[in-house]
């Protein structure tokens, strides 16, 4: 199909149309950046390319009522701003250095060109090579990061993307290539509009396209964060009993897998609470957590029963591996102090129960379940209590809880 199929697409007009995009495509970011408030991540950077768009194509529409300088080296310069803030917008979304110098390097290469072809009459194929290999690089790169970061997952905001992103540098490194062949000039945004009807359609498609799909990220991103959120303990960071409970049947549907559940407390913890106040107990709490945490393992799953007990499932582990968990967690808490505040601290003691699930055996019943192994730590953690406190106990094969602690 050629561009006589399309009549009614005229260059100039579509020119006027991606501008108008623009604007509100960064209007339509912006305004999302201000409803989600702190958790924008990079909301603000994309609104800043779309509005970039929308005045590069502004100034591309008034060409030949403006003067040259202006319709082509500074609309060039500004097209060149929209893949830099790209790439800021999803640096920021990920959390990653965004290479300013890099970007400083690429915005310097691409403008030589068309700062050339204006001031020294170089053919028109040098803006359009530089322009394309620094747009491609920006792309590409952006591409590769979101790939790095999120993989290919079907029917994902981030896959359509990544996908848009490589794709668009494939089209730049193309471009390149051909005004290297000497067809630039039929390329270029600065002659032969008769050309440009298709092109123009890509680059609405890509300002609509691509600003959703950054949008959609967002939006999945900070849905994806309520949801851990709801499931971790305010104060701790670990998971709320009805979390760790879910992961635990999870890890209990896995018949062949051995694993261990540990019940831990902080000792005489009431005594701190009496002595030190509510918020020196929340920091004790608080430290106690932080130490389980490290103290784990990434397949392992750690939560907050209530008060200052913790339960932790040790995935692949037996009882000679869970017993050797406890001690080191023990240990290592009877080594902190905790501090309160300039001229106060304290140290603390922890006690551990732990149940390991019996092995699946041919007649041997039902598997043994999250709960039922809770209940033999939590009466280990009891005689451990019992014992003197500041040790771990294995549960029995079968026991019944004994008693409160």
């Amino acid at each position: 199909m050629n561009s006589s199929a399309l009549p009614s697409l005229d260059p100039t007009t579509l020119l006027f149309t991606i501008s108008l995009l623009g604007f509100a495509s960064a209007a339509f970011a912006l305004s999302s950046a201000r409803a989600i408030g702190a958790g924008q991540v990079g909301l603000v950077e994309w609104g800043q390319a779309m509005a970039a768009v929308g005045g590069a194509f502004l100034l591309f529409f008034l060409r030949g009522h403006a003067p040259a300088w202006l319709t082509y080296v500074a609309a060039n310069s500004i097209v060149l701003t929209v893949p830099a803030f790209g790439w800021l917008a999803y640096a920021r979304f990920f959390d990653v250095d965004p290479h300013r110098r890099t970007i400083a390097a690429l915005l310097a290469f691409g403008i030589v060109g068309p700062v050339a072809v204006h001031a020294l009459g170089s053919g028109l194929g040098v803006g359009v090579f530089t322009m394309s290999v620094a747009m491609a690089a920006f792309l590409a790169m952006t591409g590769h990061l979101i790939v790095r970061r999120n993989g290919w997952q079907i029917a994902a905001p981030s896959t359509f993307a990544s996908a848009l992103m490589l794709l668009l540098a494939l089209v730049f490194v193309v471009r390149a290539v051909i005004s290297l062949a000497g067809a630039g000039a039929s390329v270029s945004m600065a002659s032969d509009r008769g050309h440009m009807a298709w092109p123009l359609v890509i680059g609405t498609l890509f300002v609509s396209g691509a600003t959703v799909g950054f949008v959609m990220m967002v939006h999945d991103r900070r849905r994806r964060d309520e949801l851990y959120n709801a499931s971790r303990d305010a104060l701790t960071g670990l998971l709320t009993r009805a979390a760790f409970f879910e992961a635990a049947a999870a890890a209990q549907a896995l018949d062949d897998e051995p694993y261990s559940l540990v019940v831990v407390d902080i000792d005489r913890f009431k005594d701190i609470n009496d002595s030190h106040g509510h918020r020196g107990g929340d920091i004790v709490l608080a430290q106690a957590a932080r130490l389980v945490l490290r103290s784990i393992r990434s397949q392992d799953v750690a939560g907050r029963f209530g008060g200052d007990e913790f339960c932790i499932v040790l995935r692949g582990c037996g009882e000679a591996e869970a017993t050797q968990f406890c001690e080191r967690l023990i240990f290592e808490a009877s080594q902190l102090r905790v501090q309160l505040t300039d001229d106060r601290s304290l140290g603390f003691t922890m006690s551990a129960g732990h149940a390991t699930r019996l092995a699946s055996r041919v007649g041997a019943g039902p598997v043994e379940s999250a709960e039922d192994l809770f209940e033999r730590a939590d009466a280990a953690l009891y005689l451990a209590k019992r014992g003197g406190r500041a040790r771990a106990v294995a549960a029995l094969t079968a026991a019944a809880p004994v008693g409160k602690h």
